[in-house]
């Protein structure tokens, strides 16, 4: 939570965060810290903002050597699993008319 963390400290490492309100789900409210203003930052409540790295999608390649990002989806209620979805993508958001993209299958090993 931002509230446990130096703020001043989250502000100077904001192009490597996203800050994510917690009652909220999916991607509603998130923020890039990479295109946040100060005045954005000052007005985050830090009892109700997650703070996590930024970390870049996967790639995959298909049979035929075209790269897809991959991005992974824990669905969860509570404290339980309820499944585990993968989207497969080119460019800059996650879409279903990607030819090659869309839905695939997460094994676990």
């Amino acid at each position: 939570m931002l509230a446990d963390l130096d703020s001043e400290q989250i502000w100077s490492e904001r192009k490597k965060l996203v800050l994510k309100p917690v009652a909220r789900y999916g991607s509603k409210g998130v923020l890039l810290g990479k295109g946040m203003s100060r005045k954005r930052f000052a007005e985050l409540d830090p009892t109700l903002t997650l703070v996590q790295d930024l970390v870049p999608p996967s790639q995959i390649a298909d049979a035929e050597g075209n790269s897809f990002k991959v991005d992974l989806r824990l669905y969860a209620w509570r404290n339980r699993s309820l499944g585990i979805a993968a989207r497969l993508y080119q460019g800059q958001v996650t879409n279903l008319r990607t030819v090659g993209g869309g839905f695939a299958a997460v094994i676990l090993a």
